[in-house]
């Protein structure tokens, strides 16, 4: 029976078994028009960091100022800090595909995430049921 290639101390696998092994995950995102790619980075930079100012400003002006205190304020403080670990986990994958096309994602790096995304939306749906309990 021949041995099947794979990573380094592997068992053998049989003939008909699923002989393929890949190291990283490569997102074509945007590959069909590869003329909007500039374009379409440029577009989404241009979001992120709006987001990012205007997330950061939220959570600046309600920490600076004593009049904000109140919880509603609080709340609304976590969740543009959340709002920026979230854009933080997504963005800056989306611009390197769409910049250099064809490189790829380790899973450990997807798996990474993966977990950061979720976890930031799992923060995210409890803040928000934190604040409507509070109202």
């Amino acid at each position: 029976m021949p041995l099947a290639l794979g990573p380094p101390g592997a068992p053998a696998a049989p003939p008909w078994a699923n002989q393929s092994w890949e190291l990283e995950f490569v997102l074509l995102g945007f590959a069909h028009v590869p003329a909007l790619r500039p374009l379409l980075a440029a577009l989404f930079l241009a979001a992120f960091l709006l987001t990012l100012l205007g997330n950061a400003l939220i959570a600046l002006l309600t920490a600076l100022d004593p009049a904000l205190r109140e919880p509603m304020y609080f709340f609304l403080r976590q969740l543009a800090l959340v709002e920026i670990c979230f854009s933080l986990d997504i963005v800056p994958r989306l611009l390197v595909t769409l910049m250099w096309p064809g490189r790829g994602v380790s899973p450990a790096g997807c798996a990474l995430q993966l977990l950061l995304v979720l976890s930031c939306v799992t923060s995210e749906c409890f803040l928000l049921t934190a604040m409507a309990w509070d109202r």
